[in-house]
């Protein structure tokens, strides 16, 4: 009798929850959420988060904030859906409000505000009515940081510049915060550097902006080569938070030497924006093999990677035999003697039978296997 009553229960309480599992699926159904077979996009081409209800709910708009998590619906409260209109991916508006994600703003004047994009990349667009332009990404409390007025700038004149950057008729901005330029004469370089008339400018990490008074009329680029910049006079390297600048002689004897960061410059070597001065280097002989080898008439050299400062970098290569030392591939060289990955000595490799392969970045001599110059098995 017992056992009945027991199976008796579990059989209620089973039923009971099935029941609750049915009616959400119902529910959810009728909404348009996990499964998201009925309902319909307000605006398909726009963005793939805001949905009519469906059902009992057809007077509702809702957003998915990250369908791929599987959230659930998120319901705009109060809003107009004859006049609703998607924005962007995340941002709408009605008569009444303009809407990041399901939430609503009526202090923004929705008839005149318009959504507006920068560089195709939502987080730097921005948003303007006719009293005020917005910036409607934080890079602190990512899309909920909603509507948030960009001091004094013109709604009228305001315009997105590349790279951050923005400017209006009288100020720019970088990522929204005034910077203290000339707004009618600036401009961008390329992504590491701007200008006005009398600063050359160069963002690095945190937001932070440098600049450097210059004659800006003479700044040019250097061919193939995005992280220096010159006038006739002076040569500028901006890295992340590393910014220098050096003495110039002659221009024409610039010349790029490995992977943007190296350079010959009036017969040095200039590596991140500093003179190398190696009492053990030969510069005028110094060349680049590619993948961080070098060498110069006396020595084969590894440049390993360095904190910006530190001209400590170049590693002799004591054992490498100078006329037959070349470079294959994946910070892996060779010479009649050895096999090396960056400035070590793989034991027991034959240089006769090894061999790169870049598609891979195996290694390999014989029957043997090496990733990142450590033996291993495919």
């Amino acid at each position: 009798m017992k056992n009945k009553v027991k199976m008796s229960i579990y059989i209620i309480i089973g039923s009971v929850f099935l029941l609750l599992a049915i009616t959400r699926s119902c529910f959810y159904s009728i909404n348009q959420p996990l499964v998201r077979q009925t309902g319909k996009l307000v605006n398909k081409e726009k963005s793939s988060r805001y949905y009519y209800g469906y059902g009992f709910f057809k007077e509702n708009i809702y957003y998915w904030r990250n369908l791929a998590l599987g959230d659930g619906p998120e319901k705009l409260e109060n809003v107009d859906k004859k006049t609703f209109t998607v924005l962007s991916e995340r941002f709408a508006k009605d008569k009444n409000r303009v809407y990041s994600g399901s939430v609503g703003d009526k202090n923004v004047d929705a008839p005149t505000f318009e959504y507006v994009v920068s560089q195709k990349d939502e987080e730097t667009g921005f948003g303007r009515d006719k009293n005020h332009v917005y910036s409607l990404y934080s890079y602190e409390r990512g899309e909920n940081s909603v509507f948030k007025i960009v001091p004094d700038a013109n709604p009228a004149t305001y315009q997105a510049l590349e790279n951050n950057w923005s400017k209006d008729d009288k100020n720019v901005y970088y990522r929204f915060v005034k910077v203290d330029a000339d707004a009618q004469t600036f401009v961008n370089i390329n992504y590491y550097y701007s200008k006005d008339k009398n600063y050359l400018y160069s963002q690095g990490l945190r937001d932070s902006i440098r600049k450097e008074k210059c004659n800006t009329s003479e700044l040019s680029l250097i061919a193939d080569n995005n992280l220096y910049i010159r006038t006739k006079t002076r040569i500028y390297f901006s890295c992340d938070d590393y910014f220098t600048s050096l003495p110039l002689k002659d221009t024409a004897s610039i010349k790029n030497l490995y992977d943007g960061r190296w350079l010959n410059v009036d017969e040095k070597i200039v590596v991140d924006g500093t003179w190398l001065n190696s009492p053990d280097v030969d510069e005028k002989t110094f060349v680049s093999l590619g993948w961080g080898f070098f060498k110069d008439n006396k020595n084969v050299y590894f440049g390993k990677w360095k904190t910006p400062g530190n001209k400590n970098n170049l590693v002799i290569i004591a054992d490498a035999d100078l006329n037959t030392f070349e470079q294959i591939g994946g910070n892996y060289a060779k010479d009649k003697n050895h096999v090396y990955y960056r400035n070590e000595i793989i034991s027991g490799v034959n240089p006769n039978n090894f061999s790169y392969d870049k598609e891979s970045n195996y290694g390999y001599s014989g029957k043997n296997v090496y990733f990142l110059g450590e033996k291993t098995i495919k």
